[in-house]
């Protein structure tokens, strides 16, 4: 099966909490189930399925990896991305002129950001399901897209 996988769901599997980042025990225990969940899930479809991705998806991973919220050492995130870059399970996909266009036009009718949509479109047409807990990817935009969109953690959020 071809999938895609939302970089969130990328940054939860390999950034575990720590409970003092965090305001209250529900908190904690909230994104502590992220990460337990996006983990498994993550492992599991490295198994069994060819992971789609962008070369700009790749730079967000590495942004959000090393940048934002609880970073992970340049070091840690710089072997990950460039495990990644070599690995089988992985089939990369440049973002070519007509996907900036259509996605500046997605974005201009949603007011999502364009960010999203260049994750996807290059190959929106070849791949089974989009696996995200992105809440904008429930937008009339996405839909229009007509590939399956999953959230394998059941809870939306908003980016």
């Amino acid at each position: 099966m071809n999938v895609f996988i939302d970089t969130e769901i990328w940054s939860f599997s390999l950034k575990k909490p720590s409970i003092e980042n965090f305001s209250s025990k529900k908190e904690f225990a909230d994104a502590l189930k992220f990460h337990t969940e996006s983990d498994n899930f993550l492992k599991e479809q490295i198994q069994k399925s060819q992971i789609y991705m962008t070369f700009h998806q790749l730079s967000e991973i590495f942004h959000v990896l090393g940048f934002r919220g609880k970073k992970m050492s340049i070091h840690q995130v710089d072997t990950f991305c460039s495990k990644l870059l070599t690995s089988k399970f992985i089939t990369w996909f440049i973002i070519e002129r007509n996907h900036i266009i259509k996605a500046m036009n997605l974005s201009a009718q949603s007011s999502i950001h364009i960010w999203d949509f260049l994750c996807v479109l290059p190959f929106v047409e070849n791949v089974d399901i989009l696996y995200t807990c992105d809440k904008h990817f429930l937008n009339a935009s996405f839909q229009s897209l007509n590939t399956k969109i999953v959230n394998p953690l059941h809870d939306w959020i908003v980016l």
